[in-house]
């Protein structure tokens, strides 16, 4: 994962927009939310929600996607696509990053993915390339432990991501995937503070009321 000067992961929001200044600015964000413990998980094509917004991120020319980088449902759906976008299609470009936002440590990344066979086999120096182009488009931005409200730090991010200056705005959507009631507080605050939210309908759970109600 994409680690902060002296070797140590990025921990809080001014540390992250240091980094957001060093980089390409991304021309679109995709906050993706919808994460569960409790949630009854509903059978919907999760591949072609997949293939969609590797479409729309890539159209998008630089994007970023936010996700709760825990390996629960809704996240494990965004780290599965993006693996499948840099190793199996070789991606080199750094157009696309996944930022990565845990409300608590996640030790184990192979609860995610497991490579195929084909390029678990590659050589070292192919490894060593794949690994290279794997923290290239990994970004984990820690949660410092004195925050309490994690729904809060997740919020004022996507907040200071919209508009990193007072003259400055970028496009940023909250995508609804799943959710449960745990949910409705974010979809609720971020409408509150003017960031458009998309229902992915049919992946069940709070996104589907949701689309029924409006």
């Amino acid at each position: 994962m994409e680690e902060g000067e002296g070797g140590k992961a990025l921990t809080n929001i001014e540390d992250f927009m240091d980094f957001y200044r060093r980089v390409p600015r991304p021309n679109m964000i995709f906050s993706v939310i919808g994460d569960s413990d409790n949630l009854i998980p509903k059978p919907w094509p999760k591949s072609r929600f997949q293939q969609s917004l590797i479409y729309a991120a890539k159209a998008a020319g630089e994007c970023w996607i936010l996700s709760k980088g825990e390996p629960l449902t809704v996240s494990k759906i965004i780290r599965e696509m993006m693996e499948e976008h840099i190793y199996l299609e070789k991606a080199a470009s750094k157009s696309l990053r996944l930022i990565s936002v845990p409300s608590k440590p996640v030790e184990d990344t192979g609860l995610y993915f497991d490579l195929p066979e084909v390029l678990e086999d590659d050589g070292d120096q192919a490894k060593k390339n794949q690994t290279h182009q794997n923290d290239s488009n990994f970004v984990n931005l820690s949660v410092p432990s004195e925050v309490e409200d994690y729904l809060e730090f997740r919020i004022k991010l996507e907040r200071t991501l919209e508009r990193p200056t007072d003259k400055e705005r970028n496009a940023l959507v909250v995508i609804l995937v799943e959710g449960d009631l745990s949910t409705v507080d974010h979809v609720k605050l971020a409408t509150e503070n003017g960031i458009p939210v998309m229902f992915v309908k049919g992946t069940g759970g709070l996104a589907d009321l949701m689309s029924i109600s409006m």
